[in-house]
């Protein structure tokens, strides 16, 4: 959690998380998290259904949801209990 940490730090933001693509699957570990000025326990998720798909489907480019729009990925338990404002990958 330590470059989570410092990642969020740096962008002046409420949480970050780190993780990778666990090859062969649709999944990612969460290797860091940072949130609320304290280390959050790591975790795996299946992306369907949440921004980090549409990240890993945009090739590279980077993807920016707004603040307060990140309603539109619900159906995903391990977002959902975050409580996003806003997601960048």
């Amino acid at each position: 959690a330590g470059i989570a940490r410092v990642v969020c730090l740096g962008l002046e933001c409420r949480g970050v998380g780190i993780g990778r693509l666990v090859p062969g699957t649709t999944e990612v570990e969460v290797l860091g998290m940072w949130q609320d000025g304290a280390t959050r326990p790591v975790f795996r998720f299946d992306t369907r259904g949440t921004p980090c798909e549409r990240a890993l489907a945009s090739a590279g480019e980077v993807l920016v949801i707004e603040q307060s729009r990140c309603g539109q990925f619900e159906g995903c338990d391990a977002l959902a209990e975050l409580h996003p404002e806003s997601y960048c990958a």
